[in-house]
């Protein structure tokens, strides 16, 4: 009986990641990774994939950005071991001393 193997996949780290890796030719039709296949071509022979966890937040400001987003996210529900799970933006604030002021961006929480 094969060891039953889940993922878990932090959305906003993968996007950013898949974003600085464009910058190389190899690597620019990444954007739009079939994760489910991915999963199951990382696993061993002994090992299945059960589900592939995803978690994500719906991002805000720019609206063709969230239709990217909105239209990679269903493309990827339609995968029977795929899983979407939905947290939210939370505004972190803090100082940069770089250039010597406070700071606000973004960070992906589940509440």
């Amino acid at each position: 009986m094969p060891k039953r193997v889940i993922f878990y996949i932090d959305g906003f780290n993968l996007y950013y990641g898949m974003i600085s890796a464009t910058r190389y030719d190899k690597y620019k039709n990444y954007k739009w990774l079939n994760l489910q296949l991915l999963a199951e071509n990382i696993v061993k022979p002994f090992q299945e994939v059960v589900t592939v966890k995803y978690f994500t937040s719906n991002i805000t400001g720019e609206k063709d950005k969230l239709k990217r987003q909105r239209t990679y996210i269903e493309a990827l529900s339609t995968l029977p071991k795929i899983k979407i799970y939905y947290g939210t933006y939370q505004i972190k604030k803090s100082f940069d001393k770089n250039i010597q002021q406070h700071v606000t961006y973004p960070i992906e929480k589940k509440i």
